[in-house]
């Protein structure tokens, strides 16, 4: 994974804009219009792929929305050895979320604007991603080691989160899981069957909807600025994109409602969960917004993490003890995260540049973050691992690591 540092407006004008300074500059656009360049930009850039950024894509892009000057400030620095960068991907999807927060269906074509008000909506929505845990007066506070790291931590544990998903470790990982892990577990006194609960909530086979949605993300990721430039209509995606396949128009129909939500519902799942500039738990759920020239994805990321995580997301949402079902789900988890599960894989495994420790039962917690960590294989938080856990969400319940 390549670190680096992204541009703000505060850094370039000496001030933190507000969220209202940002809303004000994007709220003429349209909303389908600021979905579709999120869409390209993403697309464009591979924000999914950790490993990857092309290099001549981000300069098209940067001097599409900037004015000569600041582009050519831009291009330069990410060709230095101190880079910085206009986009990111939580940048993406924070714009994408005001855009169905506050932008209408009827406005200005952000593609046919002039450059500069558009990177400078890129410029503001990075002023609210920093919160300065790891403020430099942190030593004249007295405050301790331990506490240093857990403000360190939770302030990359969302960078790493949203750092991208190596897409071949993540699908053979989970469809292992579903297939194998799971049942193998049926006598576990919290046992939930995933395969048939999702079947009887969706109408869908677990192994149809991982299909599909498998490759409604390899159609979104293998756009290109070639196949952009022959066919713009190719960031959409539609209904009658799926008449080649052997499946029937009611399954298409019922995979692309448990992916997709209309920009009401969209506004209604963020107003009921909200919790800041990190918070997509709405995109997460529902990748896609149905606009009335097709579907866009919001972000490409989200769509693999439905045929992964997904389903047991799914399920524990409709579980009548959400716990027992989030519970049991951290048993199939640290299974697949043993050694005896990765020897069988030896071959997927070779050329890492780091050793896998073993899983031990007095230490499985650390060895899960430094798992999670220093391979980047492992895409649930660490505390999944572990029956007992619950996610951690703040600097003081990470202490407990």
């Amino acid at each position: 994974m390549r670190m680096s540092t992204y541009a703000t407006f505060e850094s370039m004008h000496g001030r933190k804009s507000t969220i209202e300074e940002l809303i004000a500059l994007l709220r003429p656009f349209s909303r389908e219009s600021v979905l579709y360049l999120c869409f390209v930009i993403g697309a464009l850039l591979k924000m999914w792929d950790p490993d990857e950024s092309p290099d001549s894509d981000y300069a098209l892009l940067v001097r599409s929305i900037f004015e000569r000057q600041r582009a050519d400030r831009f291009c330069f620095s990410a060709r230095t050895n101190d880079q910085e960068f206009v986009f990111h991907r939580r940048q993406i999807l924070f714009i994408a979320k005001l855009a169905v927060q506050h932008c209408s269906a009827i406005g200005l074509d952000v593609l046919r604007n002039p450059p500069g008000i558009f990177g400078t909506i890129c410029l503001m929505a990075n002023d609210h991603f920093h919160f300065g845990l790891t403020a430099g007066n942190n030593l004249t506070l007295g405050v301790l080691d331990r506490d240093r790291i857990a403000r360190v931590l939770a302030e990359f544990v969302v960078v790493q989160e949203y750092g991208g998903i190596y897409a071949v470790h993540n699908t053979a990982r989970f469809h292992r899981l579903y297939r194998l892990h799971v049942p193998a577990l049926n006598l576990h006194p919290q046992y939930v069957d995933i395969a048939s609960k999702f079947r009887d909530i969706t109408g869908i086979e677990l192994s149809d909807f991982q299909a599909i949605a498998f490759g409604l993300f390899a159609r979104c990721a293998n756009v290109d600025r070639e196949a952009l430039q022959a066919n713009a209509w190719v960031a959409l995606v539609r209904p009658e994109n799926f008449l080649t396949t052997a499946l029937s128009p009611e399954l298409i129909q019922k995979f692309l409602e448990e992916v997709s939500m209309t920009s009401d519902e969209a506004r209604y799942a963020i107003t009921q969960r909200d919790t800041g500039a990190n918070d997509f738990t709405a995109f997460r759920n529902k990748p896609m917004i149905r606009e009335p020239n097709g579907l866009l994805a919001v972000d490409i990321a989200f769509l693999l993490d439905k045929q992964a995580s997904g389903p047991f997301w799914r399920v524990n949402l409709r579980a009548d003890r959400p716990e027992t079902a989030y519970g049991f789900f951290g048993e199939p988890c640290l299974s697949i995260t043993s050694m005896n599960s990765f020897r069988l894989h030896q071959k997927q495994l070779e050329g890492l540049p780091y050793s896998i420790p073993p899983i031990r039962k007095t230490t499985q917690r650390k060895y899960a973050i430094c798992f999670c960590f220093r391979t980047g294989l492992w895409s649930l938080p660490s505390s999944n691992l572990v029956c007992s856990a619950r996610r951690p969400s703040t600097a003081e319940t990470m202490r407990h690591w």
